[in-house]
């Protein structure tokens, strides 16, 4: 009795709870597909609104930081395709997660520059 208790704790943790399956049910593979063109759908919804508005706010330099911003989804495009050529590397939806944060950072860093530049104008500095 005392070797199946420590086997339990050992299995389950040290509560006094036994984990019995109350139900088991199979989901397709094609819901891992919808979740991930719907993550690129919101990561392009994304990136058109953060080009209206650098366009709306910074004009000239807005579209600089949106040239960068196409090189650099170039660049991560084609860097996945490579992995994927050459290692099998397969992009999950927490990838996809990533890449989006990684444009948004990316814009961040144009918007704190620009604002920065900005306020050095608006102060008479060259």
């Amino acid at each position: 009795e005392s070797a199946a208790t420590l086997a339990n704790q050992l299995q389950f943790g040290s509560l006094p709870l036994n984990f019995d399956v109350q139900s088991e049910q199979q989901i397709s593979p094609t819901l891992g597909t919808d979740s991930l063109q719907w993550g690129l759908i919101a990561g392009l919804i994304g990136f058109v609104l953060i080009v209206i508005y650098l366009l709306w706010q910074y004009r000239a330099l807005g579209l600089i930081s949106i040239g960068s911003l196409v090189i650099a989804g170039i660049l991560s495009y084609l860097t996945i395709s490579l992995l994927s050529w050459a290692m099998g590397y397969r992009l999950s939806l927490a990838g996809v997660a990533g890449l989006i944060v990684a444009i948004g950072v990316t814009c961040d860093s144009f918007i704190v520059y620009f604002e920065r530049i900005r306020d050095e104008v608006r102060d008479g500095r060259p």
